[in-house]
C-alpha cells in the first residue's frame, strides 16, 4: 500500500525514487508555489493621489486544507495524521466568537478530518488579513470602519473569512452563509441543464503531452485502467506536498516529484480553462456572482458615501470560473489563499475608476498582459469586465432551460466539483 510517509521527502524535495532504489533530490519546493505568502507577493501599487478609495471586493480561495478525497489511486489518506494538521477545538471557538456565522447551523461537509481548514491554513488566512489591514491602513483608512464578509456553507471557507477577519482587525464581524440552494459562490451544474451539457463536452482537448504525462500519473497511483480522476490526484498530492515536512520519510515507488504535483496541478487547471472559457459557460457558472458584485459596485458609484471593504471567501471553483469571466485567468490552479480584489476609486469631480489585482498583480480587463497601478473609468470596466458574464436570476433560468430533456447525466466534471466541495470524494 502507498501511503502518505512514503510521498514526504520525494515530494518536498523533488527526490526522484528510480528503479533500482537510488534517488536524486534538488531544491525544496517553496511554500509561495502551494499558498499566497504575502513575503513573496509583488509590492502593492496604491492609487494615484488624484484617486480615494471607495470600495474593495475580495474574493478568495480558502487556506490550506486536509485532503477531500480519502484516496487517490493506491495512495490512502491517514485521517490520524490529518487530524493532527487541524486547529484545536478551543481555537475553533475563539473563531467562532469573535466572528459568528450567520446563516444555517449546521454546514454540508461533515467528513473531518477531510476537506477541512488546518492551522497552516487559518494562518495564511490572519496572514492576508494582516497584509490587507497594513496596506488599507496606510491609504484607506475609511475602508477598516465598514467591513462584511460572506462565505459559503463549507466550513474551511467560513473559518478561513473568520482569520482574514481576525488578521484584519475587524470587530465583531459576522461571517454571512447563505443555504446551499441559493449560494451563488460555485457553479451549480445540478440545477441548470445547459451548464450540464456544456461543461460534459468541452471544447478542444489535452494536448498529446499532457495526455502522456497524466497516464505516468495514472500509472504512479496505480489508478485501475480507465479510472483516473484528475482533480482528486491534483488536490491530494498537491496536500501531501505541502505538510510533507510532517510526514515520516520512506521510500518512493516510481517517479514522482514536487515538480511533477505542480505540473498536475498546471495540467488541471488548463483542463478547467477550456471547460469556464468555452462559449456561454461563464454566465451560467458564474454570472450569477459576477451580477452580486456588478450591483454592489452600481450601489457604491450612484451612493455619496458607501465605503466598504466586502470578503467573498470560497473555493478553487469559484475562482478559476470567475477568473475565466474575467479573462484574466492564466491556467494556473488557484494556491492556497489566492485572491481576486476589485478596486472602486472616486476623483474630486464625482468620477469612478476600477481595477482588478490578483494575487497583488494589477490586471486590465481583457488585457490580462497589461500591468501597473493604472485604473479605468468605471463604465468601460463595468461594460468589459462585469456585463458581459452578468446574468440575471430570470435569464439564468431561462438559459438554464435550453435544451432541457430531461436525460442529461452529471458530467465528471460536475461529480468532481460536488465531490471536491462537500468532501465526498472516494
Amino acid at each position: 500500500m502507498l501511503t502518505l510517509g512514503a510521498l514526504s521527502a520525494a515530494l518536498r524535495h523533488e527526490a526522484i525514487i528510480h528503479a533500482d532504489g537510488t534517488h536524486s533530490t534538488t531544491a525544496p519546493i517553496a511554500m509561495h508555489a502551494l499558498a499566497y505568502d504575502p513575503a513573496s507577493a509583488p509590492s502593492y501599487e496604491p492609487p494615484p493621489p488624484a484617486l480615494t478609495l471607495k470600495q474593495v471586493i475580495v474574493v478568495m480561495r480558502h487556506g490550506d486544507r486536509t485532503p477531500i478525497a480519502h484516496r487517490a489511486g493506491r495512495l490512502q489518506c491517514d485521517p490520524a495524521f490529518w487530524t493532527t494538521r487541524l486547529p484545536e477545538s478551543r481555537e475553533v471557538a475563539d473563531w467562532d466568537v469573535a466572528h459568528p456565522v450567520a446563516g444555517p447551523a449546521t454546514p454540508i461537509d461533515r467528513d473531518a478530518p477531510f476537506g477541512m481548514l488546518t492551522t497552516r491554513g487559518a494562518s495564511q488566512a490572519r496572514a492576508y488579513g494582516a497584509e490587507l489591514r497594513a496596506r488599507y491602513g496606510r491609504h484607506a483608512p475609511h475602508l477598516l470602519t465598514n467591513v462584511s464578509a460572506r462565505a459559503t456553507n463549507i466550513r474551511r471557507t467560513q473559518q478561513t473569512a473568520q482569520n482574514v477577519l481576525l488578521g484584519l482587525g475587524a470587530q465583531g464581524v459576522a461571517v454571512e452563509v447563505r443555504e446551499w440552494e441559493m449560494e451563488n459562490m460555485v457553479p451549480k451544474p445540478t440545477s441548470c441543464s445547459r451548464l450540464r451539457q456544456l461543461l460534459a463536452a468541452p471544447p478542444g482537448a489535452p494536448s498529446a503531452q499532457d495526455l502522456v504525462f497524466l497516464r505516468e500519473v495514472s500509472d504512479e497511483l496505480d489508478y485501475p485502467n480507465g479510472e483516473f480522476n484528475m482533480d482528486q490526484a491534483r488536490e491530494v498530492l498537491i496536500c501531501v506536498v505541502a505538510h510533507s515536512d510532517a510526514l515520516e520519510a520512506q521510500s518512493l515507488p516510481g517517479r514522482l516529484s514536487a515538480k511533477k504535483v505542480l505540473h498536475l496541478a498546471h495540467v488541471n487547471g488548463r483542463a478547467w480553462s477550456r471547460m469556464y472559457t468555452a462559449p456561454g459557460v461563464p454566465r451560467l457558472a458564474i454570472g450569477s456572482l459576477v451580477s452580486e458584485i456588478h450591483s454592489r459596485l452600481t450601489r457604491a458609484v450612484e451612493s455619496g458615501d458607501i465605503s466598504t471593504l466586502h470578503l467573498l471567501s470560497g473555493h478553487d471553483s469559484t475562482l478559476v470560473p470567475l477568473l475565466s469571466a474575467l479573462k484574466i485567468y492564466d491556467s494556473h490552479w488557484p494556491r492556497y489563499a489566492a485572491h481576486l480584489e476589485i478596486e472602486l476609486a472616486t476623483d474630486d469631480l464625482g468620477q469612478h475608476y476600477a481595477r482588478l489585482l490578483y494575487d497583488g498583480k494589477v490586471y486590465l480587463p481583457i488585457e490580462p498582459s497589461a500591468e501597473g497601478s493604472v485604473f479605468i473609468e468605471w463604465e468601460r470596466f463595468r461594460d468589459l469586465a462585469l456585463q458581459p458574464s452578468s446574468i440575471t436570476p430570470q435569464a439564468f433560468s431561462r438559459e438554464c432551460a435550453a435544451d432541457e430533456d430531461g436525460s442529461a447525466r452529471p458530467s465528471a466534471g460536475e461529480d468532481s466539483l460536488q465531490a471536491t466541495l462537500t468532501g465526498k470524494a472516494g
